[in-house]
Formats: C-alpha cells, sequence, structure tokens
C-alpha cells in the first residue's frame, strides 16, 4: 500500500496548477489571435465592402490564422505529460531537499526493483512523508505569465467584444456575411429599388428606368439631393454611371429618386449608392425582341384567273387586283408570340374629320402565327367593323404590333401595304364598211373589245339627226356578253353587227351615229367602262352612194399614184 499519501497529493496539485497555467496561457494567446483576426477582417469587409469573393478570401484567412494559432500555441502545451517524478524533482529543487522526495517516491513504489536494507528505505519513506505535511507544493511556481497572457486576453476581448455586444447589428451583420450570407450593415439610410423589379424582363434596346424609394432615420430632410447607379455590362466588362435624382417626397417619411439609362444592349448587374447605403447588387438580363416578319396572303378575284400582277421583292408590301383579299400572317422566329393588333391608316379625310387615333384591332391566333382573316373586332370584342383587307379597293397602310410569350414587343411595329394594280377600263373599236347608206339598208358594223382581265357586257348606242340637227337617241341594244365555252369571261372580244336602218324611217340627209361601250368586270365591284368612237352613216339615195364610191376610188387612185411615184424617185 502506498505510504506517501501527503506527498502524492501535492505533487497532484502540483500537476494541476501547471497544465492550469499552460493551457491558459496558450489558450489565451490563441483566442487573443482569433479575436484580433475577426476585428480585422470587419473592418477590411465595413470599409471596402467586400464582396462574396474578397469575403470567401477573408473567411479562408481568419479560418488559416486560427489553425496555426492553435497548432502553434495550443497543440504543444496539450502535447506536455508531466510524471510524478519529474515534479518531485522540482519539488526537491524549490525546497533544497536533496531528492528526497524523488527517494521516497521510488521506495515506495512495489513495482518497482529494490535494492539496499529495507530498513533504510522504510526509514527514508517515514522521514519524508512526515516532512512533506508541512511542504508547500507550490511555493516557487509563478503565476505571473499567466496573468500577463490573461491581461492581454482580457484587453483584446474589451476592445474586440464589447463593442461588437454594443453594435450587435453590426455584429450580426458581420457575422452573416462572414460565412458569405448576403447582408448589409445598418445604416441611417435605407433604400428600396422600386424599379425595375427581380423579375423584370428588360427588352433589347429599351431604356431602363431606375427608381429608388429612401428613408433616413432622423426624416427626409436629411436625405441627399443624388444618387448614383453603377452599371456594369457582363459581356463586355464596360462600365458606366448614371445620376438619380430626387422627385418628390412620397408619404411622410419616404423619397423618391428616379434616373434613366438610355439603352440596353447587353445584361448588365448595378448597384444602387445613396447617402450612407448601398444596395445589393442585381442582375438584369436582357431578353431578345421578337423578330417578326409579315407575308400576306393574296385571294384574289376568281375572274382574273391566275392573271396576278408582279409580286415586289418587299414582303411588306403587295400590289392586288382591285376586289383581291389580303390576309396578313405574321410569323417570329426566335420567340412566341402570343397576341396582336393591327391598326389601319386613316385617310386624310378621316383625319380631318376625326381627332382621334386610330383603333388597334386584334389578330387572331392560328398556330404559331397571327393573322387577320375575319371582320374586325374592337378591343372590348363586341362591335364587328368591316376589315379593310377583305375586298381592297384602294390602297391600304397598316401597323401590327405584337406581345410574346415575355410581353416584349418589337423595336417598331411591322408596317405594311397593299397598292392597287392598274385595272385600266377596256378598250373598244367600231367601224363600218361604207359611211353612205340608202334608207333601207342593213349596213353591218365590225367592233372589238380588249380588258386587262375579263369583260362583262358589250352594248350600240344609235342616234338619228335629221336635216335640222334634231337628234333623237335609240335604245341601248347589247350585243354580246363575251364568254367562252366554259361560261367564263373574256378579255378578249370581238365579232359584227348587222343594224337595221329600214325601220328607222330614215330620208336623204339623216345622220345615223353609233358607238360601242365595252363594260369590264370587276366582280362585286361595280366594272368600268369605255366607249369606242363614233361611226356616222350618212342617208343618201342610190345616186349619192354611187358618188361616193367615185370618190373613193379617185382617193385610191391618187394614193397608188404617190405610192408608185415613191418608189420611182427611190429608184434612181
Amino acid at each position: 500500500m502506498k505510504r506517501l499519501p501527503k506527498i502524492r497529493a501535492g505533487l497532484a496539485r502540483l500537476r494541476l496548477f501547471r497544465s492550469t497555467v499552460r493551457l491558459g496561457v496558450m489558450g489565451s494567446t490563441v483566442l487573443s489571435v482569433l479575436l484580433w483576426a475577426m476585428a480585422i477582417a470587419f473592418l477590411l469587409d465595413f470599409w471596402i465592402h467586400m464582396g462574396q469573393l474578397e469575403r470567401t478570401i477573408v473567411l479562408l484567412g481568419v479560418i488559416g490564422t486560427a489553425v496555426w494559432a492553435f497548432v502553434r500555441f495550443l497543440v504543444p502545451a496539450l502535447k506536455v505529460h508531466e510524471t510524478e517524478t519529474a515534479l518531485a524533482v522540482m519539488v526537491d529543487g524549490m525546497h533544497g531537499m536533496h531528492s528526497d522526495i524523488v527517494g521516497a517516491i521510488q521506495f515506495d513504489d512495489e513495482n518497482r526493483l529494490q535494492y539496499g536494507s529495507k530498513q533504510l528505505r522504510d526509514a527514508v519513506v517515514e522521514y519524508t512523508g512526515q516532512a512533506a505535511g508541512e511542504l508547500n507544493f507550490l511555493e516557487g511556481f509563478s503565476r505571473k505569465e499567466l496573468f500577463n497572457r490573461m491581461l492581454v486576453f482580457v484587453i483584446t476581448a474589451v476592445i474586440c467584444l464589447v463593442p461588437a455586444v454594443v453594435y450587435s447589428k453590426y455584429t450580426g451583420a458581420f457575422l452573416k456575411r462572414m460565412v458569405l450570407f448576403e447582408a448589409r450593415y445598418p445604416t441611417q439610410t435605407s433604400i428600396e429599388i422600386v424599379s425595375p423589379t427581380p423579375d423584370h424582363m428588360q427588352a433589347e434596346g429599351e431604356p431602363v428606368k431606375f427608381v429608388v424609394r429612401a428613408r433616413h432615420v432622423s426624416g427626409p430632410s436629411e436625405l441627399p439631393k443624388s444618387g448614383t447607379v453603377e452599371i456594369e455590362a457582363l459581356t463586355s466588362g464596360m462600365a458606366t454611371s448614371i445620376e438619380l435624382k430626387r422627385r418628390g417626397q412620397e408619404g411622410d417619411d419616404a423619397v423618391l429618386y428616379s434616373g434613366t439609362l438610355n439603352s440596353v444592349l447587353d445584361h448588365i448587374s448595378y448597384t444602387v449608392y445613396l447617402g450612407d447605403t448601398q444596395s445589393k447588387t442585381r442582375q438584369l438580363k436582357l431578353v431578345p425582341r421578337p423578330r417578326v416578319e409579315l407575308d400576306m396572303k393574296i385571294v384574289t378575284p376568281k375572274y382574273v384567273r391566275g392573271k396576278t400582277p408582279p409580286k415586289p421583292k418587299n414582303r411588306r408590301q403587295a400590289i392586288v387586283v382591285e376586289g383581291s383579299k389580303i390576309i396578313p400572317v405574321i410569323t417570329c422566329d426566335n420567340k412566341e408570340i402570343v397576341s396582336g393588333t393591327i391598326t389601319f391608316e386613316k385617310s386624310a379625310s378621316e383625319k380631318t374629320t376625326s381627332g382621334n387615333p386610330p383603333t388597334p384591332y386584334p389578330l387572331t391566333r392560328r398556330g404559331k402565327t397571327l393573322v387577320l382573316d375575319r371582320a374586325l373586332l374592337d378591343p372590348s370584342g363586341k362591335d364587328k367593323t368591316p376589315n379593310p383587307l377583305a375586298s381592297v379597293t384602294e390602297m391600304v397602310r397598316f401597323e401590327i404590333d405584337v406581345t410574346d410569350s415575355n410581353n416584349q414587343h418589337p423595336e417598331s411595329p411591322v408596317k405594311g401595304v397593299v397598292h392597287i394594280a392598274a385595272d385600266l377600263p377596256p378598250r373598244a373599236a367600231l367601224m363600218g364598211y361604207s359611211r353612205h347608206v340608202v334608207p333601207g339598208a342593213t349596213p353591218a358594223l365590225m367592233f372589238r373589245t380588249i380588258d386587262d382581265y375579263a369583260l362583262d357586257e358589250i352594248t350600240l348606242h344609235l342616234a338619228i339627226m335629221d336635216a335640222d340637227g334634231q337628234q333623237t337617241d335609240l335604245p341601248v341594244r347589247s350585243i354580246a356578253k363575251p364568254r367562252d365555252k366554259e361560261g367564263n369571261r373574256v378579255g378578249t372580244w370581238g365579232g359584227s353587227y348587222t343594224v337595221d336602218l329600214g325601220k328607222m324611217k330614215l330620208q336623204k340627209g339623216y345622220q345615223v351615229s353609233a358607238f360601242i361601250e365595252a363594260v369590264d368586270y370587276r366582280g362585286d365591284i361595280e366594272g368600268k367602262s369605255r366607249r369606242s368612237e363614233k361611226w356616222v352613216f350618212e342617208i343618201t339615195d342610190d345616186v349619192g352612194v354611187l358618188e361616193a364610191m367615185d370618190r373613193l376610188t379617185e382617193q385610191m387612185d391618187k394614193k397608188l399614184d404617190e405610192i408608185l411615184r415613191a418608189q420611182l424617185e427611190a429608184g434612181k
């Protein structure tokens, strides 16, 4: 059994004391290093408003410093293990006992191989045990180093922790930022970005309006007159800034600021700076505008029979026959279009009589396209208006605007123009064999008519003029309705018509004038007409007819002589 309980208890107290001092010194050193590292990190973050990358680097630096301090100071202290013999040597040295405690401990160790007289060993153990009862095992071991290190730690803690507790909001924001959360330090100014919203989809090339709502803890009067928005293009890296001007007060404590970036051609990131605060950095993604194309489906009248005007190279223009139906078709190659409107340009008379802007009419969605193939509906979808493109009779100008799935529009509306192809009135010609006839004659009139597309009817107009110059118009006669074998209207027609003068009660000296009128066919639209030149019959007797024939023969002879003379002169 062990006979030195006081010595062993004293050595145990000494071991605990030394271990406490050692761990306290090294532990306070590690904590001091960590607190100063955190303080430096806070000052850096507070002064330069580090981004996430910079905060990550600083966080790694703080962790690295803490690990270095732990390994450098605390780990060696934890590895120290002092035996009873080593502690006994220290106590013997402090009290000048010349290894008495060491010898007593060794003589009292039953597991140790002993030498010499047992009575001597027992006497040493008994004497040392009695002497140790009055020993102070901690005598000579100073606490000064521990107190010095603890003082340094306390000063560090006061410098670092007291402000951290007093300004707990700053501390909380700093700790969140150090673990890479998005947090802001408290400021006297608070701002809220009203526009653009976080989910705003920005159309390419469109201006961006920034609207910020700001408050100050001391009231609106303390807010600055302006702020700035720092903007950086994400692709090109170009940077710019715009000024936010104070626009007016909202409510009792808020002030609105606004500024505009004229055009955006790239994805951007932006940060708002106002007073002593700044916003989180946001990104604004561009949404490409819908790239739309206009095609015009042309439905020509049946009578045209494939004779369509040449198609312009510009797909947004069309040249059509009067009465054609136009169906605008809008397609988009990069987005899904969901709706659209068409607006027709008012005529000059409509602009004069009405000062209202043109009405936009909704288009109809057909699959992935938008079309106009029915009567126009007003924006309410109730009242119908005739479609100007259902049967075109004059030039029509229109604009089409579309909306895609991102609620974006083209940079400018798609403009279309429908021109009317020239459809001239028909041409007509009429002639007879002789102008001098007897009252009962039945002379034949030959006629021919031509139209660009189709003829509807040919009529003959006759009038009698007596010797006194009185004219009597006879009823109009329909002499032809140009049709082919299938009953379709044709564009060219010719023939002859015999005029029975015997029924007109004519006398010598009377005149009978004749002309034809050709009317073309234009579907539901009224056709246009044109008259031929007049052919006039001179009413005479047999002698007059012979005289007229003689005059004609004489004229023909003179003309033949002129032709022969010209040929002879040319051969000389």
